[in-house]
């Protein structure tokens, strides 16, 4: 679901900057609501079938190789990594395409005005956050894509104890980095956007003066 929550969020970036009235009138909430509704919908009425073809074996939940596991490995592939994953990237490169039209603009009706340049500051903080953000989830998220099938594909070899241990070594890793990419926005967003830096340390001031301010005199008043 965050990856989807990704994918959204990039899209709706899209289309704000569209230079086209009719696709930014699709950036409101209740466009966005609508969406997010029939987005997580497909998801779950898709992968109804991870309910039948798992089980228990040996104590472990997971599914054994056959038509179940291959159909898995296929809906995985596709719609938990190469839709997400594609749709992010091209939404970022439209975004990126739509704020360099922006700017050139920008630059031609106006060069001086501090409103539009502040507009302008804004928009490439925001894609440099989804283009950051987009391309680490991608890098984290293939390797994971990677390993899984090759797992699956070899599961019927016979393997030395030596090899098993390295791709156990190799799975933990790989779930680690994977893990990773649901809790790296704060520090991509902070690390990349001023703006954002900004926003965070005026929140956490305006916190610390209501955690440790705030007395029997206030309350009174």
């Amino acid at each position: 679901m965050a990856l989807n929550c990704l994918l959204l969020s990039t899209f709706d970036r899209c289309l704000s900057t569209s230079r086209n009235a009719y696709w930014r009138q699709f950036c409101s909430i209740p466009f966005a609501k609508r969406l997010f509704t029939i987005t997580m919908l497909f998801f779950s009425i898709s992968s109804i079938f991870c309910v039948i073809i798992y089980d228990t074996y040996n104590g472990i939940c997971t599914t054994l190789p056959g038509l179940g596991t291959i159909i898995l490995v296929i809906y995985a592939s596709i719609f938990l990594s190469l839709v997400p994953h594609g749709g992010v990237l091209i939404c970022g490169i439209i975004t990126w395409i739509h704020v360099r039209q922006s700017r050139n603009r920008i630059d031609i009706i106006s060069a001086s005005d501090q409103s539009t340049r502040a507009v302008q500051r804004m928009q490439r903080q925001l894609f440099i956050l989804i283009f950051v953000q987009a391309f680490l989830g991608v890098i984290l998220g293939v390797q994971r894509d990677i390993l899984m099938p090759y797992r699956f594909f070899t599961s019927s070899i016979q393997k030395s104890v030596e090899r098993q241990q390295v791709e156990y070594i190799l799975l933990q890793l790989s779930t680690i980095l994977y893990t990773m990419k649901f809790g790296i926005s704060f520090y991509i967003h902070y690390a990349c956007s001023s703006m954002f830096r900004k926003t965070f340390q005026i929140s956490m001031k305006s916190l610390m003066k209501r955690c440790f301010h705030f007395g029997p005199h206030d309350r009174a008043h």
